[in-house]
């Protein structure tokens, strides 16, 4: 009985730090929602682990001519999951969670692992929906026509739409000469 109340999520508030996932395809959207939570919590109180850390390659590595950075085999995901494990326990000898009440994983495949996803107890998915408005005010998607990109996101991160907690989708608004409004 008393591992079982040890064990349980409503005793162990406060005792461990809240970890909230972030996911989608398009990073500048991610960014902006990424800057808000840590707005909104305090610098001092969000521990961030941005997959950008874990990639594989350095930014300059002709590896990306192969793969493209919505592959999850890009990215050192286990080490994240790590990591935050590392962040949870109890034997970490500075406790360095408990000046940081919030951790924040932040990534393209933030849930793509079910270890990664399991461990995060609130995960938010944006999504960014471009659209054009035509001449009978009907709206069309429109989106960038490279086929490599397109396949990657529908094989790697539109999945993890389904493991979210809360989807966010972002429209961006273009006129009849292409201009963002």
């Amino acid at each position: 009985l008393r591992e079982g109340i040890k064990g349980n999520y409503y005793y162990n508030l406060g005792r461990r730090p809240i970890i909230l996932g972030i996911s989608g395809s398009l990073e500048r959207e991610r960014k902006i929602f990424v800057n808000f939570v840590i707005d909104m919590f305090g610098k001092n109180s969000v521990l961030k682990l941005s997959e950008e850390d874990y990639h594989n390659w350095s930014n300059e590595s002709l590896a990306w001519g192969s793969i493209s950075y919505l592959n999850p085999k890009s990215a050192r995901l286990p080490l994240i999951v790590g990591d935050i494990r590392k962040t949870l326990s109890t034997s970490t000898k500075d406790n360095y969670w408990r000046k940081r009440p919030i951790v924040l994983v932040d990534g393209v495949h933030s849930f793509f692992l079910k270890q990664l996803s399991e461990i995060q107890d609130v995960k938010f998915f944006i999504e960014s929906r471009k659209y054009s408005i035509s001449s009978n005010d009907h709206f069309s998607l429109v989106g960038k026509d490279d086929k490599k990109i397109k396949k990657d996101i529908k094989k790697y991160i539109q999945p993890q739409r389904g493991k979210a907690d809360i989807v966010f989708t972002l429209f961006n608004k273009i006129d009849k000469s292409n201009k963002s409004v």
